[in-house]
């Protein structure tokens, strides 16, 4: 009797224990809800393109863009054309692409293509972006997402790669394993299907994720135009219209979100479900640091899973599992350990490479009057702050002699001007 009476006793407190978690689950649920519910409401399609909205934006879409031809212009009449969009968003019509054409830039060898965002249009991308994707972008990230959010960047990540590494010496000793993956094509592989379903799962209005979808595809619905065959080009305009389109355009701030927003399920499937401590990314890059090089090789498909619902793709070039003796490369920085424990950043050899052929190509134009001596300043000033970062001062010895050696060290010699 004294047993069964124990038992029962043992029951209900379990019974009681589950009815509180249940309780609380569909407390959080509900508040969860609410707060979705209030943010869709303050954040609704009015309120985002109001007019007040567009006159605060003006002057931040002229940062660093003034020199340009059709920013003076657009300057002439800011408020006016302003007012124009502001009328056409409130009638739920995105005004016409502006844009111009698309431009080729090679980048170490591969050819990259950016889609400049005229003015008109950076100003709309702009509001939407500042005061509805953002906020709620934001929201669902993970900490160690560094790239394009305010007080984040290549600063940011870097500080957050050394600590990682720091805490997994102290976890695993000096001898562990390092998973560097890389996005194949990211940018041009991103699937309009899952761009809306993501946009669909954020607690902003329908008319809104239209917006945006409208925004993601008029580069695509400009290529599609240009087709010269009829079939062919009524074909691409139908697969676009159905979300059946492929490619995001660089160079755009709602492309730059939804980069950072479409892998955030493999994020929250690395950090959350499999339990990793020391993962960061930085757009299509990412690293991630574990103890045995099985334990990498089980993650690595699981995130080949994860990503193929996302209609992503790795680079198996540019993927690998290594030892941390052998060291890593992260953002343009390689990242070595000693023995000790002691971490050692250098700069990458391909991009010191690239930094002597640059000065030698602006020596060559310099003497041909194309371009001025500031310009070669300019440039070894900013390799020079990226190489602060780095144990390089042998590096940056050998790079400051050449430098010498071509322009006669201006800008650095004492009572010199660099004006």
């Amino acid at each position: 009797m004294v047993k069964q009476s124990i038992c029962m006793c043992e029951v209900t407190i379990l019974m009681r224990k589950t009815l509180r978690i249940k309780k609380r689950i569909n407390r959080d649920k509900l508040i969860k809800e609410t707060k979705r519910n209030e943010f869709r409401i303050t954040h609704s399609y009015l309120n985002t393109f109001s007019f007040d909205h567009f006159i605060y934006t003006i002057p931040k879409c002229f940062k660093g863009v003034s020199w340009k031809k059709s920013v003076q212009k657009y300057k002439a009449y800011p408020i006016l054309r302003s007012y124009k969009d502001y009328k056409s968003l409130q009638n739920h019509a995105l005004p016409k692409f502006m844009s111009g054409k698309d431009k080729i830039i090679t980048e170490r060898g591969k050819q990259r293509i950016i889609t400049p965002i005229h003015i008109k249009d950076r100003e709309i991308q702009k509001v939407l972006c500042d005061y509805v994707l953002t906020p709620a972008i934001t929201q669902r990230l993970i900490y160690d997402n560094g790239a394009s959010l305010k007080r984040k960047g290549v600063s940011f990540t870097r500080q957050r790669v050394a600590k990682h590494l720091r805490r997994a010496i102290k976890e695993y000793g000096t001898n562990f394993y390092v998973l560097s993956f890389d996005f194949k094509s990211f940018f041009n592989s991103i699937p309009h299907k899952t761009c809306r379903i993501i946009l669909n799962e954020l607690p902003i209005d329908k008319d809104l994720v239209n917006v945006t979808m409208d925004i993601i595809k008029q580069p695509c619905y400009v290529k599609a135009r240009s087709i010269l065959n009829n079939t062919e080009r009524q074909n691409a305009i139908q697969e676009l219209r159905s979300d059946n389109g492929v490619g995001i355009c660089l160079g755009s701030q709602v492309s730059q979100l939804l980069a950072l927003l479409i892998p955030n399920k493999l994020d929250h499937y690395i950090k959350d479900e499999m339990r990793i401590k020391h993962y960061i990314r930085y757009m299509d890059d990412g690293i991630i640091f574990a103890k045995t090089k099985e334990e990498l090789k089980l993650l690595y498909d699981g995130m080949i899973h994860v990503c193929e619902l996302l209609g992503l793709r790795f680079n198996h070039h540019k993927t690998k599992i290594i030892n941390i003796k052998r060291g890593f490369s992260f953002l343009k920085t390689k990242y070595n350990i000693t023995d000790t424990g002691k971490v050692i950043k250098r700069l990458c050899h391909g991009g010191i490479v690239r930094m002597r052929r640059k000065l030698k190509k602006l020596k060559r134009k310099i003497d041909g009057g194309v371009l001025m001596l500031i310009d070669a300043y300019n440039s070894i000033q900013s390799w020079l702050a990226h190489s602060k970062i780095t144990n390089s001062h042998k590096t940056v010895s050998l790079m400051m002699r050449l430098y010498y050696s071509l322009f006669n060290g201006y800008g650095f010699k004492k009572g010199g001007c660099v004006a």
